[in-house]
């Protein structure tokens, strides 16, 4: 038989091991409790991650639809003023050729005067060519950022759209 002695060793000897698995227990608990809550904050922030997400989607899509306008409205001005480019170009070699025949050309002093007058105009349609062309060329320069922004805006509504269906977003 067991002294008195040894089953008092025995029987603290099981209350430290209960004492241990009760705090373990606690432990558990507190861990679980712990898990629990960052669960549902991830959820809380997730939730609103999705919104501002849709949001900034929303926003995107409206500028890209801007832009797009943008673009277009370029095109169309674009095409004009190359139209215009055209008809004056055409227009100065109508003038320099009447300036050129009236050069020689021994007329009266009416003649002379047409003259002046041809060159005047031929300088002014040249200059105004030159600020069409500049425009032009400005236009141009214009269509090649807004093709540049746009496709910008496409990779990023792109990476986006991406993101979204990364954390589970169905509307992406």
């Amino acid at each position: 038989m067991k002294s008195v002695q040894e089953s008092k060793n025995e029987l603290e000897a099981a209350i430290r091991y209960a004492e241990n698995a009760i705090s373990s227990a606690k432990q558990t608990i507190e861990s679980m409790e712990f898990r629990q809550e960052m669960a549902k904050k991830q959820y809380s922030e997730s939730t609103g991650r999705e919104a501002v997400l849709e949001s900034e989607l929303a926003g995107v899509r409206e500028l890209l639809d801007a832009t797009t306008l943008e673009n277009v409205d370029l095109e169309e001005r674009n095409g004009k003023l190359y139209g215009r480019v055209v008809e004056q170009t055409g227009r100065i070699a109508e003038l320099e050729a009447q300036v050129n025949a009236l050069e020689h050309t021994d007329r009266e002093q009416a003649l002379e005067e047409q003259n002046n007058h041809l060159h005047k105009e031929v300088t002014r349609l040249e200059n105004e060519n030159k600020e069409l062309r500049s425009e032009v060329a400005n236009l141009k320069e214009d269509m090649k950022d807004q093709r540049n922004f746009d496709q910008e805006v496409r990779e990023a509504v792109k990476e986006f759209i991406e993101q979204l269906g990364t954390i589970g977003f169905e509307g992406a």
